[in-house]
């Protein structure tokens, strides 16, 4: 019997598909743009996050940070070069090339990843003290080569550096270069998966991809001489996009208190107990998941809301009966299920994985990858050479080998799961669905049976192995995707996208230690805190006190894995089968808490419009969604202006999960 494929609603070409592959867009004038928006998205995260204090603007897999600069080139760059007659406009091509290029560094900075990377090689001998009992639990097993140990150093980053001192710079060259070598080997092995199972995911299933519609119908109709796509001679676009700017631009002007704001956005949302010692279901509403959410097929968001309740429920109970820590145990339930899923994805791709193979050996000349970032032997040969360098360089590092094989093993498929689950879900704010695949690893173990060197090298992987953007593994299936829907990606556009990476990274790292030379580390809030401090804390409980999973909860694990059995057997097997099996894994994230109104809300909306319009009434109703994530990100862009003017350092949160 066949499995069920995923029927994609996308949008419908309104002058035919463009038949170019994205990388007959690859000029130096597409590549420059996408550079200068590169280190400006980067800057704005890092201010608006550390300076001025507003939102996190790189947290969700379709960012404000790269969203906002994608829609200013299209509304106002690309028609003021036409009009103004300064050159020729940009075409398609180059556009979705700059839409790569700030899609996949936005995975850079901040919350994204860089204030986890800077913060925890810092952090341990900073905020070592007698008390916390650290240098006696743990700072020995620290590498010289991959933290900052150097006292004065450290005080200079964390406390500030007085006019007419030196900014110790150096002390920084050798654990970073030593890390971004890592990062980099992390980026290959994900972007090489990509590459790998893009056919896989794209043609052979179907995924819908909601997010990558986005940039399609933003530059679908550009050509022919014209600096406006499509979708803006639609009456609908502007209604959604005049809506939802008008609604953050009055919120935006209550910040003075004038006037009182409308209670939309993640500011303002309403706890709701559906019964004493339930967990609250938080009923906030969007504008960004709602635009994504609209392009997500309906038994797909059926899915999450319906098992987002009943898990709500079940925790709920299992807390009225005194199950002790219910809401850990419902947790790793429900990432049982996740990782599941995850491994089912890398199953039905197993005849696919086998081709690519033979391909990279030579022995099928037939299968065509043309139409990849790279061909298939590049990626097999980048895949294994950097999955190696990781071993080695972990087991360098201190840490046992058995213990990086399952960490790495639990970080690929978690990464792998979320990717997944985004290009089926158009779920943006998705995290990882238990903080970290080392703190996982950690606790399916038990620490007491993990050697304190390798429990320690595992916290100081927090760097990587909390990321829930994937270090740019989502960006680039998405990108893959794109890329498809125009002929191919095409040859050199990976380079690219490698140089974009370095570059916001190189900015963020100069960025970060330049505030923290300035106005102490100690003073930046948020994620970085957390890095430098929190998460060395958490490892020294670990450590004085073990953790792992009771006879109880690892039961409740069995019945995670068996129930996402079940549910991938009945989607794929049995004819009408309602649920969708994504949805099971993801709803203990926090993501999840804030999106369940929103994906509720699209759900019934959509529900509604299939019943009673059909196809027809769907596809007339996207540019009105498309309109309100465009709109949205000015919004946040005026917000943040706003409050660097008028706010600074007491900003407002408009952008968030």
């Amino acid at each position: 019997m066949s499995l069920k494929t995923s029927q994609p609603q996308t949008i419908t070409s309104y002058e035919g598909p463009s038949l170019r592959p994205v990388s007959s867009g690859l000029t130096l004038r597409a590549v420059l743009a996408g550079g200068v928006f590169t280190i400006l998205l980067t800057l704005w995260a890092l201010h608006s996050e550390f300076v001025t204090k507003s939102s996190p603007i790189t947290v969700t897999h379709l960012p404000v940070s790269a969203l906002c600069p994608f829609v200013i080139m299209i509304l106002i760059v690309n028609p003021l070069v036409k009009w103004l007659r300064l050159c020729r406009p940009f075409s398609r091509e180059e556009l979705i090339v700059i839409f790569f290029l700030v899609f996949t560094a936005s995975a850079i900075p901040g919350w994204a990843f860089s204030n986890y990377a800077l913060s925890l090689i810092s952090g341990p001998f900073y905020f070592a003290t007698e008390e916390n009992r650290w240098a006696e639990l743990f700072l020995d097993y620290l590498p010289s080569w991959l933290v900052l140990q150097d006292a004065g150093a450290l005080t200079a980053f964390y406390e500030g550096v007085p006019d007419g001192r030196p900014m110790l710079w150096q002390f920084w060259v050798i654990p970073i270069f030593w890390w971004i070598t890592l990062y980099g080997a992390i980026f290959m092995v994900g972007a090489s998966m990509m590459v790998i199972l893009r056919k896989q995911w794209v043609e052979h299933e179907r995924l819908s991809f909601p997010l990558a519609q986005v940039p399609l119908m933003l530059t679908e109709g550009v050509e022919g001489g014209r600096a406006l796509p499509r979708i803006t001679r639609m009456p609908l676009f502007w209604w959604g996009f005049g809506l939802t700017l008008f609604i953050m631009g009055w919120n935006i002007v209550s910040f003075f208190d004038v006037i009182y704001p409308i209670p939309i956005g993640p500011a303002h949302g309403t706890p709701l107990t559906l019964y004493e010692s339930f967990p609250p279901v938080h009923l906030r509403v969007n504008f960004l998941l709602l635009g994504v959410a609209y392009f997500t097929r309906v038994e797909v968001l059926a899915s999450v809301w319906l098992f987002y309740l009943i898990r709500i429920i079940e925790q709920g109970v299992l807390t009225r009966i005194g199950m002790p820590q219910a809401a850990v145990t419902i947790h790793f339930q429900h990432l049982s299920g996740f990782l599941i899923f995850s491994m089912f994805t890398v199953w039905m791709a197993r005849k696919h994985i086998a081709q690519v193979f033979k391909k990279a050996l030579g022995q099928a000349p037939h299968i065509d990858d043309s139409r990849e970032f790279f061909s298939y032997r590049t990626a097999v040969l980048c895949f294994l050479i950097g999955l190696l360098y990781m071993i080695m360089w972990l087991l360098a590092a201190g840490m046992s080998f058995w213990i990086t094989c399952l960490m790495l093993g639990l970080l690929f498929l978690m990464y792998l799961g979320v990717t997944r689950v985004v290009a089926e879900t158009g779920l943006a704010s998705l995290d990882l669905p238990y903080n970290s695949a080392n703190e996982v690893a950690a606790i399916y173990v038990g620490t007491e049976h993990i050697p304190p060197r390798s429990l320690t090298l595992m916290w100081l992987s927090e760097t990587f192995t909390r990321n829930w953007r994937t270090l740019g593994m989502c960006s680039m299936a998405h990108a893959a995707k794109v890329g498809d829907e125009m002929g191919g990606v095409g040859r050199g556009v990976f380079v690219s996208i490698i140089g974009a990476l370095i570059l916001s990274f190189g900015t963020a790292i100069l960025y970060t230690l330049h505030l923290g030379y300035e106005i102490g580390g100690s003073q930046i809030p948020g994620s970085f805190a957390s890095g430098a401090n929190g998460y060395w804390t958490q490892l020294g409980g670990y450590i004085s006190n073990a953790q792992g999973l009771t006879a109880e909860q690892y039961a409740y694990v069995a019945i995670g894995a068996a129930v996402s059995i079940f549910l991938i057997w009945g989607y794929h097997y049995i004819p009408a089968w309602p649920l969708h099996p994504v949805g099971f894994g993801v709803v203990t994230t926090y993501a999840a808490d804030m999106a369940f109104f929103s994906f509720f809300s699209i759900w019934l909306t959509k529900s509604l419009i299939m019943r009673f319009g059909g196809v027809a009434l769907y596809r007339t109703g996207q540019p009105f969604f498309v309109g309100i994530l465009a709109g949205y990100s000015i919004g946040v862009l005026l917000s943040f202006l706003t409050d660097y003017v008028w706010f600074p350092g007491t900003g407002h949160v408009v952008d968030d999960w």
